[in-house]
C-alpha cells in the first residue's frame, strides 16, 4: 500500500480521536446537568463507551500507521527520526508515549467504574459519580495530549 493511504489512516486516527473528544465534552456536560440518577448512569455508560472507542482505535490506528510510514522508503524522511533533526517529531513521540501510559490508567478506571454501574444491588450513586469523574479527567488529559501532538504535527516548530 501506499505512502498515502497510512498517512490518511493517520490522520483519519487523529479525527476518530477529536470526535471522541468532542462526544466527551457534549456528555459530560449533560451528566453534570442531568438531575435523574438513571439517566446520568445512562450517560455515563454512554460517555465512557464513546471515549474508549474513540481512544483506542484512535491510539491504534495512529501506532500502525506511524510505524508502517516510519518504515516506508517513500514519503517524507523522517523514517525512524534523527531526534536532533525533527526535535518536534522527537516530542510528538514522547507525548504518545504518555498517550499510551494515561490510556493504560483509564482501561483501569474503566473497569472499576463499569463494575460498579453492572451491580445489581444499590450502590451510593456518589461513588459512582466519583469513579467516573477519576475516569473522565484522565480522558480530559488524553485529549489535552492529543490535541498538543496534532499542533506540533501541523506546525512542525523548529525546538532548539
Amino acid at each position: 500500500m501506499s505512502y498515502q493511504f497510512y498517512f490518511w489512516l493517520h490522520i483519519i486516527s487523529y479525527v476518530i480521536w477529536l470526535v471522541a473528544f468532542a462526544g466527551s465534552l457534549i456528555c459530560g456536560i449533560k451528566i453534570r446537568i442531568e438531575d435523574s440518577t438513571p439517566v446520568q448512569k445512562r450517560l455515563i455508560r454512554y460517555e465512557r463507551l464513546l471515549s474508549a472507542i474513540g481512544s483506542y482505535t484512535g491510539a491504534i490506528g495512529i501506532i500502525i500507521s506511524g510505524s508502517i510510514m516510519s518504515s516506508m522508503s517513500v514519503g517524507p524522511p523522517w523514517g525512524w527520526f534523527d531526534v536532533q533533526l525533527y526535535p518536534w517529531l522527537a516530542l510528538k513521540q514522547l507525548l504518545f508515549g504518555i498517550i499510551i501510559l494515561f490510556l493504560a490508567i483509564e482501561i483501569k478506571r474503566n473497569i472499576i467504574l463499569k463494575k460498579y454501574l453492572s451491580q445489581q444491588k444499590e450502590i451510593l450513586y456518589s461513588k459512582i459519580k466519583k469513579r467516573w469523574r477519576n475516569a473522565y479527567r484522565i480522558s480530559m488529559i488524553i485529549y489535552a495530549l492529543v490535541v498538543l501532538s496534532i499542533f506540533l504535527g501541523i506546525l512542525k516548530p523548529a525546538l532548539s
